[in-house]
């Protein structure tokens, strides 16, 4: 990659695919890669926010407009920390009790500035995105297959990203 600093997102639904695919794009590129919600979580470490032990709490014990204020303070810190290419891994939408919301909303995508938006796909029915989320750490090579064909794809993409 060039010796300038690019940002990409990674989005998709839960179970689909996207670490392995951030894996692989790690795995052959010279890029830093985060998970948004991991950043957060941090963030609400940082910040002594209560009540948040785990980071699955995030999305069930935050109003969304918290939430929103988090997830740009999140975007923020990404920007002025990150040095370097970054990947920036998050799901496309998230459920929460007053509803979904985005990943990454528009203001988050104004301060990252990214030169590329993946959106992972996979036909996976709804039984094995389940079947992979209560099974993660057992993944079949079956269930991840479309999505590291999506990846090879997304992997000739970033080639335009070369010096």
């Amino acid at each position: 990659m060039t010796d300038h600093n690019h940002t990409i997102l990674l989005t998709g639904v839960p179970g689909v695919g996207k670490t392995t695919i951030a894996n692989k794009i790690v795995d052959k590129y010279d890029i830093k890669l985060l998970n948004f919600g991991d950043v957060l979580f941090e963030l609400i470490k940082e910040k002594g926010i209560e009540g948040i032990e785990h980071i699955d709490e995030i999305r069930v014990k935050l109003e969304p407009e918290v939430y929103h204020d988090l997830q740009i303070e999140t975007a923020s810190k990404i920007k002025y920390e990150s040095q370097g290419n970054t990947l920036i891994s998050s799901h496309l939408t998230i459920d929460t009790p007053f509803g979904f919301i985005p990943g990454f909303p528009s203001t988050v995508i104004k301060i990252l500035k990214p030169c590329l938006t993946v959106l992972v796909e996979a036909p996976l029915i709804v039984q094995d995105i389940l079947s992979v989320q209560l099974r993660k750490d057992q993944y079949l090579l079956t269930m991840i297959s479309q999505p590291l064909i999506a990846g090879l794809v997304i992997l000739t993409s970033l080639e335009c990203l070369r010096g």
